[in-house]
């Protein structure tokens, strides 16, 4: 019996940080949680003091195969002020191919080490994604830093592909489709890169199934940087699916003699690619190459190409001396596998302190191997409580604990450490420790039926709050025939798990004579007489006693009922509808249908309660798109049914935007969707693209109202002009173009407008000279936007329950003074400016600041950092 990701995840939320077992307990949801998004929300939910408690944790999950754990991570790294993270920072700003992880890890280099993270931030500024150089160039100004900005390339791709046919992706293709073989394979090269998604899949299932020589080795250039959107992953799949051909392709990049000179993302990937490089002084060589990557993939392949045991051995010895740890642990890893004396004796040379932690785990077998008591205490006293674990287990199997110490190890707060040392002689009384984990080990090394017995029969909820613990007492319970596992057995009939409920109650099946004599003595209480009570009534056993608690009397009212076979009588309670919140609702257009002015997103990380407690307040419109699964759950559910929901495709052919249709349709178990748009229509090939399907996907009845999301105001002008029933495009106080281009000619036509990046990505929560940061809210520039004629509602996708619980604030009063809106213009107009500022590529640092930088360690308060980037961040 194991818990639900969704009751995990609502653990880690309810974990009092103050509390140092429920730290631990965070601290085993970062480590353990088999669900990505659980640790990261564990990694979240660390304030600074706690976050500098679990820093070994969070270092090592910088390494974590998610990038929403790893963003995660250095976010609670930067609260921490851990120095040791700026290391982790810089691989991770040259290396890691999530922009997210990268930006998290140029703001924590700026939290933790100031100044002294140039290096970080000028590499940052030289990023291949533009909201990673545009992070670092405001953390340079920040802290005085001068860095020169350069040119990045994620822009070229699009504009690439974009020149191809149509500004349009979605067109292009649709285009790409239709013309199949037809097309060069050559000219899908730079579709690779493109942010559409449904364009890159195209480009690597053509590229892929062609295999053709030319194009696939001109797919390689996007492996030049990892860091590059999209084009490396894409690049890399596109090869894998032409098998045999991108086989030989990456052998002969090897078999050149200038391979070891060859881009370190190309050698990478062809090193990844060979089954068996032939070539063990090319293997060597990559080995000690200068790129980190190179080298890992290198070390990897070492074993299958070595000419002997000797020279694998010599070769693994020599990268434990590497600076980059992954490396380290592999090489380790390999060596201790071996077993043999020269490996032992090259990890017992190494320095613990200075590897990464599963290079010291791995080196506390080898100290056990060895006997080495003395190294074996050194690691005892870890700062990772995996290690330390380790390496008391080991000490505690050699005999060199003493009674002492191991007395002093079963009361350390670490969990690990006191599972560690836990014996069968002993396991007992480990029965209520604080730790899940603690406990279940406990019970399965006690030998002692009695002890078990003991502890079975004293089990309630609150003695032991995890489900799976409470089955396995009702198991050792039915045996066990004294009152006393009879009155637990029937507490236990009423448990909330139902798998303890059936469990208990197939226990007491045998009991009946047991339960009415209890029942009968006065020798239970309350809730026990109830279970006791439904037990006889449903064998036909319907006496009763001497009763005069008004919650028994209830229940046996209840009994009475159901034995008669009629409908429980209750108390009538208050009809209530689903949604309390403020009736501020408006008619969405021509479409017939009536929505909340504030519309909620299932793009970020909101839980199920969070849809439901917006739904109450009054939130009847929300955005879907099929990668928002909570939000998809709670659509199905009875309190999002009733909901209207705006949904699209980024498909401009027929049979695609179909296929969406009918997967929405699916999902969200619906006949009929509200609203359909064409997402990020570009160009007006695309609106007479999708016209015609859309109008007949209203004719069929799949759908009720159409239209088109842009940021292209000529474009949303003409959408409304050919009588679509929807628009959505950007608006906000620092973007004000659609009050005059978009809503008035919306409104001319009946043409519903829905308006999205009302707070401009987070740009306009900063504080600017008319207005300071805390005297802007996001609720407000919600209503600057619903304050203009002609916008129906705003669609908002905050982050954080907090941020949810503010916004809302929107529909206790939609409309927004107008020396407000006078005052919000202004402080947009600073803020767009601001923006173009930074979004030029021109614009340095040193440009701005003229005068030398001073060396100065960051003294400044965290407010920057902590509201306008981490803020913006999350």
């Amino acid at each position: 019996m194991t818990d639900s990701r969704d009751a995990r995840r609502r653990r880690v939320a309810r974990l009092d940080l103050s509390r140092v077992d429920d730290l631990f307990a965070l601290r085993d949801a970062l480590v353990r949680d088999p669900d990505a998004e659980t640790r990261a929300a564990a990694a979240l939910r660390l304030d600074p003091q706690a976050a500098s408690r679990l820093a070994p944790y969070l270092r090592d999950a910088t390494e974590d195969p998610s990038l929403a754990v790893r963003e995660a991570a250095f976010v609670a790294l930067g609260r921490a002020r851990d120095r040791e993270t700026l290391a982790l920072a810089k691989h991770a700003c040259s290396f890691d191919r999530a922009f997210r992880v990268r930006r998290a890890a140029v703001v924590c280099a700026a939290r933790v080490a100031g100044v002294a993270a140039a290096g970080v931030l000028a590499t940052a500024s030289r990023d291949p994604f533009w909201r990673v150089r545009v992070t670092a160039r405001r953390l340079a100004a920040r802290l005085d830093v001068v860095i020169e900005a350069h040119p990045g390339a994620d822009e070229d791709a699009e504009t690439a592909v974009a020149r191809l046919d149509d500004p349009d992706p979605a067109v292009v293709a649709a285009r790409v489709a239709h013309l199949g073989d037809a097309l060069d394979p050559s000219e899908l090269v730079p579709a690779l890169g493109h942010s559409h998604l449904a364009l890159r899949r195209l480009a690597v299932t053509h590229l892929g199934r062609r295999g053709d020589e030319i194009a696939l080795r001109a797919a390689t250039r996007w492996l030049v940087d990892p860091r590059v959107p999209y084009g490396p992953d894409a690049a890399e799949a596109a090869l894998a699916r032409s098998g045999a051909r991108g086989v030989t392709l990456a052998a002969t990049i090897l078999d050149a003699p200038d391979a070891l000179h060859l881009a370190p993302g190309v050698l990478s990937w062809a090193l990844r690619s060979v089954p068996a490089v032939s070539s063990w002084t090319l293997l060597v060589g990559a080995a000690s190459h200068d790129d980190p990557g190179v080298r890992l993939t290198a070390t990897r392949h070492l074993a299958a190409t070595a000419p002997d045991r000797d020279a694998l051995t010599t070769a693994m010895t020599a990268r434990l001396q590497d600076t980059d740890a992954r490396v380290r642990a592999l090489a380790g890893a390999w060596l201790a596998r071996t077993r043999s004396r020269a490996g032992r004796e090259a990890l017992m040379s190494l320095d613990p302190s200075a590897q990464p932690t599963a290079l010291r785990a791995l080196l506390v077998d080898v100290y056990t191997q060895a006997h080495d008591a003395a190294a074996l205490r050194r690691l005892a006293a870890d700062g990772h409580g995996a290690v330390r674990a380790a390496a008391v287990r080991a000490l505690l199997g050699l005999g060199s604990l003493g009674p002492t110490e191991i007395a002093e190890a079963e009361r350390d707060p670490d969990p690990w450490v006191r599972r560690a040392v836990l014996r069968a002689e002993r396991a007992h009384a480990s029965f209520d420790d604080p730790a899940r984990s603690v406990r279940e080990t406990a019970l399965a090394l006690s030998c002692s039926s009695t002890e078990r017995t003991a502890w079975a029969r004293r089990v309630t909820p609150s003695v032991e709050p995890v489900p799976a613990l409470r089955a396995v007492a009702v198991t050792w319970l039915r045996d066990d025939h004294t009152s006393d596992a009879t009155k637990t057995l029937l507490g236990l009939s009423r448990d909330t798990d139902p798998g303890v409920r059936s469990g208990a109650v197939a226990a007491l099946g045998t009991r009946r004579e047991d339960v009415v004599r209890l029942l009968s003595s006065g020798a239970l209480d309350a809730p026990r007489r109830m279970a006791a009570y439904s037990l006889g009534w449903l064998s036909d056993d319907t006496r009763v006693w001497p009763e005069h608690d008004a919650e028994v009397l209830a229940h046996l009212r209840l009994l009475t009922d159901a034995v008669a076979g009629r409908a429980p009588v209750v108390e009538a309670r208050e009809k209530r509808d689903t949604v309390d919140g403020p009736p501020h609702r408006r008619e969405l257009g021509r479409t017939g249908l009536f929505v909340s002015p504030f519309a909620l997103s299932g793009a970020h990380g909101l839980s199920f309660d969070d849809f439901a407690l917006a739904r109450t307040k009054g939130v009847s419109l929300f955005f879907w798109e099929p990668s928002h699964r909570v939000l998809t759950r709670y659509l199905r559910s009875e309190g999002g049914v009733r909901a209207s929901v705006v949904c699209g495709t980024y498909h401009a052919d027929a049979a695609s935007i179909e296929r969406d249709v009918q997967r929405a349709r699916r999902a969200l178990r619906r006949d009929r969707l509200d609203v359909l748009l064409a997402f990020w229509t570009r160009s007006m090939a695309r609106l007479d693209a999708v016209e015609d399907t859309l109008r007949r996907l209203v004719a069929s009845g799949r759908v009720r109202a159409i239209g088109i999301s842009t940021h292209d105001r000529a474009l949303a002008r003409a959408a409304a002009e050919r009588g679509l029933d929807v628009v959505m495009v950007r608006h906000s106080a620092a973007h004000r173009g659609a009050e005059t281009e978009v809503f008035p000619h919306c409104a001319a036509r009946g043409t519903a407008v829905l308006t999205f990046s009302n707070v401009s990505y987070g740009r306009l929560l900063h504080g600017t000279t008319v207005l300071p940061a805390s005297s802007v809210s996001a609720a407000d520039l919600y209503r600057y936007s619903l304050s203009q004629p002609g916008v129906h509602a705003c669609i908002a996708a905050p982050r954080r329950h907090g941020e949810l619980v503010e916004d809302l604030a929107v529909l206790e009063q939609p409309a927004l003074a107008l020396e407000r809106q006078d005052q919000l213009r202004r402080h947009g107009d600073e803020v767009y400016v601001r923006s173009k500022a930074w979004a030029s590529e021109r614009w340095a640092a040193s440009t701005a600041r003229p005068e030398p930088a001073p060396a100065l360690t960051m003294h400044r308060p965290d407010a920057f950092l902590a509201r306008e980037l981490e803020e913006e961040l999350w």
